[in-house]
């Protein structure tokens, strides 16, 4: 019940000796309205494994239920989201976040969605040891390979890939030449990289104009995906006006896929199989590379130097540089990219260079004491 103004006074009583210490009844204090009470039902307990975070209170937060439930109200409006509402309100107050248990409560109400449910969810069963600070860790486990460096990215991504999408990962870089998805996530690049290895065939190489055209409907796609997952989480009554945007962005996404799949005749029909791109000859070369044949390096090098992989190079530096739309930022990331490659491989050619004066240098001491032998 709430603590009377009349009864502060009878809070602290007078002790009757020096050693008697003063007795204080459990006050639970809104931080946010100033109220008080001696009983804590008005308030949400707090989740997790961490409870000195709470004691000032008893394990409960410092927040009464009418305050946590205004605020949140306050979220809704700005954002107009109320799952993005909900995952503020967990990060503010440290508990667990899962999107998956806030669409499976919202499925159960039919779309009449109560807070207080998501707060009497998390505090049972496997929830109740967790707080936001698990939620961190999971999302940076699956964006892992966002704060991976170049150098340490490959192994990050074998890491958290399955064995499938990692194959393809390495399948798309090795036939396109490069890492088309550079800059996306990692939860996207699972996606994308599996998606583009179903349209390659045997002669994708001998076309980079339509090799780019197929990365870009693949991007398109993976944004048509993100799209469709956002929607999901809206209300039809409540979010009328943010489905329609997001739905006539959808739209023109789909119209762009459709105008870049006739002009260039792309089709995924029957290319969904495990083995598409497997005969290509640069997925042959690096299979047997793998099981050390000495004739395949002395052959992928040859092929690497030869000027048909010249000509392609040309044809798609040209073509990626007609058709991208790159601004000034871009250009000056390029650039930047361009001279730390050419560092590294300046450093490469000098070792390499130190290696060959180092094995020519042994090279005549062997034919000298073949000589030596001989005489």
């Amino acid at each position: 019940m709430a603590l009377p103004k009349k009864a502060l006074n009878k809070v602290l009583p007078t002790p009757k000796t020096e050693d008697t210490p003063y007795i204080y009844p459990d006050i639970y204090l809104c931080h946010c309205c100033g109220k008080k009470w001696l009983e804590p039902k008005n308030f949400y307990k707090t989740t997790g494994n961490e409870p000195f975070l709470s004691d000032g209170n008893k394990g409960f937060i410092h927040i009464c239920k009418d305050c946590v439930q205004k605020y949140y109200e306050e979220l809704k409006k700005v954002y107009n989201n109320e799952g993005f509402a909900c995952a503020i309100m967990c990060s503010k107050f440290n508990w667990y976040w899962s999107e998956k248990l806030y669409l499976e409560i919202k499925a159960d109400k039919h779309d009449n969605f109560v807070f207080g449910d998501y707060l009497r969810k998390i505090s049972l069963g496997a929830y109740k040891n967790l707080s936001f600070k698990d939620t961190m860790v999971e999302i940076i486990k699956n964006e892992k390979a966002l704060i991976a460096t170049s150098d340490n990215k490959e192994e990050i991504e074998q890491e958290i890939f399955s064995e499938e999408e990692f194959e393809a990962r390495q399948t798309v870089i090795e036939i396109v030449g490069y890492d088309p998805f550079e800059e996306h996530s990692a939860m996207d690049r699972k996606y994308l990289f599996k998606e583009l290895i179903k349209y390659f065939d045997d002669d994708i190489q001998d076309d980079p104009y339509k090799l780019s055209m197929i990365i870009q409907l693949v991007i398109n796609n993976n944004q048509i995906r993100r799209l469709d997952n956002q929607i999901a989480l809206l209300s039809p009554l409540q979010n009328a006006d943010e489905i329609s945007k997001l739905n006539t962005i959808k739209k023109d996404l789909v119209l762009s896929n459709d105008k870049i799949a006739k002009e260039n005749e792309i089709s995924v029909k029957n290319r969904s199989n495990k083995e598409v791109g497997k005969n290509t000859l640069t997925f042959l070369m690096k299979k047997l590379r793998n099981l050390d044949f000495d004739k395949a390096e002395t052959d992928f090098y040859d092929q690497l130097k030869s000027k048909g992989t010249q000509w392609a190079v040309d044809m798609s530096y040209k073509s990626i540089s007609e058709n991208a739309y790159f601004d000034e930022n871009d250009w000056r990331d390029i650039g930047g990219y361009r001279i730390e490659l050419v560092q590294k491989l300046q450093s490469e050619n000098d070792d390499l260079r130190e290696e060959k004066r180092k094995l020519n240098v042994e090279i005549r001491k062997l034919k000298e004491q073949l000589k030596d032998n001989e005489e």
